[in-house]
């Protein structure tokens, strides 16, 4: 019985002292069903003192030379084509009649009667590599893709190798020559794989850069109307809030000068004011929400701001396990629970919370995040996100804006019986409050 298996050569640099060197290591990746318990097996290749130790064999199969035609009496010189001669291997296969005869064979398990024949295989593809650093800004009208790649050229090599352990069977020089032929044929398989897998990779990503180019001009068109709309929406509001407070004063008597109305606190400015956008904001995450379930079709890794997502979901107080892989949430966000999560989230008043659901805690995990790069991967998590700040804006001032009444009511000797900021719980704690009670 003929077995196979098939191995992947790599480079190894053991890091622990500074008398190691730079060896090659074989990893068996692939064998026959009898031989099953050599994948995921390493070969290590002996040092040079060690020449004669078991498992050299294998390595000297890489060594290569100059594929030089051999003269003739025709042409006794043969001059090289353009571009070299080219590479071939030394030795085009190895074989061993008898194993159990061959010290140098490295055997896994126990020694057997057999032979043994392995060939050499090379195959080179392009790899992309994504790059460092934040890449281009982005203009006016346009949204630069990103990250970039860096295309490169890598070459693996490896061993294809058949033995008859177990038995007395022999290879025959056909047997090696068909051999070296499947060899080949594996060599141009892998080629083509490899060289299929990163186009489809390279085609998913154009597709995926199409699609986020077509949302963040939807984006933008939003963004420069929100812009030309919000003044009037701010104006109009100001005067309101000024009719307000007029009206609140008590009437003047008469004869008497009538006392101005008060400016406007601040804190209750800023959080008039940020309501007026965030509720536009939220319109517009509504509008757009079919770029948002978008993301539930993404085959792309995980985004490098993933934690913007992250932050988002757990501000409208998603559950924290549901939040913890880009499965997940890129899931979530596809279904008719997330935009009913969505549209009742209202951060103007006090809320009951766990402690990763805290505005401090988001704030933490947005921090320092490039919000031009989110654009130009991911959209749909841009908007997310510029939600996200307002929302954390309009928490802020409205807890400042309770904290203000309910100092005033206190000075009054009132009672102030809103809440004024968060109830947080630790998730021990109520996992603890949950637990069926022991019995005593």
């Amino acid at each position: 019985m003929t077995t196979l298996s098939l191995s992947l050569v790599s480079t190894l640099i053991p890091p622990t002292t500074t008398q190691d060197v730079e060896r090659e290591v074989i990893n068996y990746i692939a064998s026959t069903s009898n031989h099953s318990f050599m994948v995921g097996k390493e070969l290590l290749k002996p040092l040079e003192s060690d020449k004669n130790q078991q498992g050299v064999l294998s390595f000297g199969l890489h060594d290569e030379e100059e594929a030089v035609k051999a003269p003739t009496e025709e042409d006794p010189t043969p001059a090289a084509p353009e571009g070299g001669w080219g590479m071939r291997w030394v030795k085009p296969y190895l074989k061993v009649a008898e194993c159990v005869r061959e010290p140098k064979i490295k055997y896994f398990r126990t020694p057997k009667l057999g032979g043994y024949v392995s060939c050499p295989y090379q195959y080179s593809y392009e790899v992309d590599t994504m790059n460092e650093g934040d890449g281009p800004d982005i203009v006016d009208g346009a949204c630069p893709p990103f990250p970039e790649f860096t295309v490169s050229t890598t070459t693996d090599k490896g061993t294809f190798s058949l033995d008859t352990l177990g038995t007395d069977g022999e290879f025959t020089d056909a047997d090696c020559a068909l051999a070296v032929e499947w060899t080949k044929k594996l060599s141009e398989g892998l080629t083509r794989v490899c060289n299929e897998k990163i186009t489809a990779e390279r085609e998913y990503r154009a597709e995926v850069t199409a699609a986020n180019d077509t949302h963040w001009t939807e984006l933008d068109a939003a963004r420069k109307a929100l812009d030309a709309e919000l003044p009037g929406l701010l104006e109009e509001s100001k005067l309101a809030a000024a009719s307000e407070r007029a009206d609140l004063m008590p009437e003047t008597p008469e004869g008497e000068d009538p006392v101005p109305t008060p400016e406007e606190p601040e804190a209750e400015k800023a959080l008039r004011e940020g309501v007026i956008k965030l509720q536009k904001l939220k319109e517009r995450v509504i509008t757009q929400i079919e770029s948002i379930t978008s993301l539930g079709a993404r085959k792309d890794a995980e985004p490098r701001q993933l934690d913007a997502l992250k932050a988002a979901l757990l501000f409208m107080k998603t559950a924290p396990e549901d939040c913890v892989t880009w499965q997940q949430m890129k899931g979530y966000v596809s279904t008719g629970v997330f935009l009913v999560m969505f549209e009742k989230t209202d951060v103007s008043v006090a809320r009951d919370v766990l402690t990763a659901q805290t505005a401090a805690s988001v704030k933490a995990m947005i921090e320092g995040i490039a919000t031009k790069n989110v654009e130009r991967t991911h959209v749909p998590i841009s908007n997310l996100l510029e939600w996200l700040n307002q929302a954390i804006l309009v928490h802020d001032a409205a807890v400042e804006v309770r904290k203000a009444k309910q100092a005033a009511a206190e000075a009054d000797g009132a009672a102030y019986d809103e809440k004024v900021e968060d109830t947080i719980t630790d998730v021990a704690e109520e996992e603890a409050a949950a637990a069926p009670e022991a019995d005593t």
